[in-house]
């Protein structure tokens, strides 16, 4: 095991465990995190640049406000995370438009950016969303099952085929979005309907 506080940059790190990490000042850059596991470390506001994180699962981990510019992550998985005011765009993401690359389960998002990014089948699973923006996002065949959707933006974001089952207090518009084959569950898919120019009388 070893302490955050011991972290550099350009260093590499395999199959290691970091696990209850105090709040500190961390700056690491051009640093590889291959098969590590992250479990009670407070990285609100930390700096990864550069880095990558492959294959890595956070667990009740916080990384509110964290900095991700230039760092890749590929297969990262975050349970009962806090990640609230996260730009992912500032991350390095892979021309091949890797399936799945992220996984929330539990996880709290609020304010957050993915603006324009590839996000097919990924899965914001029982999370909650309030105000994330998924604008222009490809999330094809992803997944917001149980998920509070609250002010979340979706604007030409693509939605094929992907899953709303009890996910609530979404708003998308059928004409600016695409939701071919999406699935969602009543009553919260009444919502749906709103952008439609109706009158709904009891």
């Amino acid at each position: 095991m070893i302490e955050i506080s011991q972290l550099s940059s350009s260093q590499q790190y395999y199959d290691h465990d970091f696990t209850r990490q105090r709040k500190g000042q961390y700056h690491i850059e051009n640093s590889l995190f291959d098969r590590c596991t992250f479990s009670d470390c407070d990285f609100s506001a930390a700096v990864f640049q550069q880095c990558k994180f492959f294959d890595c699962e956070f667990t009740r981990c916080n990384l509110s406000l964290c900095d991700l510019s230039g760092s890749q992550l590929r297969e990262a998985v975050f349970n009962e995370c806090k990640l609230i005011g996260i730009d992912w765009t500032k991350a390095r993401w892979s021309i091949l438009n890797l399936p799945g690359c992220l996984q929330f389960t539990n996880c709290i998002l609020d304010h957050s950016s993915f603006f324009g990014l590839p996000l097919s089948q990924c899965k914001w699973c029982e999370c909650r969303l309030h105000e994330v923006d998924f604008t222009e996002t490809n999330c094809e065949e992803a997944e917001f099952i149980a998920s509070d959707c609250y002010r979340a933006v979706f604007h030409h974001t693509h939605l094929l085929g992907a899953d709303f089952s009890q996910a609530f207090n979404y708003q998308i518009n059928v004409f600016h979005n695409e939701i071919t084959r999406a699935t969602f569950m009543l009553p919260e898919a009444t919502s749906l309907l709103a952008s439609l120019p109706i009158t709904i009388v009891d």
